[in-house]
């Protein structure tokens, strides 16, 4: 696959009830929230592009059922 926005580590996006977005970075000995318009857009950005590469719900979970196969 070679370098994408999921390496960079995890995050996690929500949206606060007035409808603006928050973000998370998360890492071994804490996290940070992140409400800064700039940051977010890089996080939303990142998001957008695991998205699009990510496989369907279902094929996802065949893939990963074929891979464990041979440990079971």
């Amino acid at each position: 696959m070679g370098l994408h926005a999921g390496l960079f580590g995890p995050f996690i996006l929500g949206r606060t009830a007035d409808g603006s977005w928050l973000g998370f970075l998360d890492n071994q000995i804490g996290g940070t929230a992140v409400d800064d318009i700039n940051e977010l857009a890089t996080l939303l950005g990142g998001w957008e592009s695991l998205r699009s590469d990510a496989l369907p719900r279902q094929q996802s979970i065949d893939l990963l059922e074929e891979i464990v196969k041979p440990w079971i």
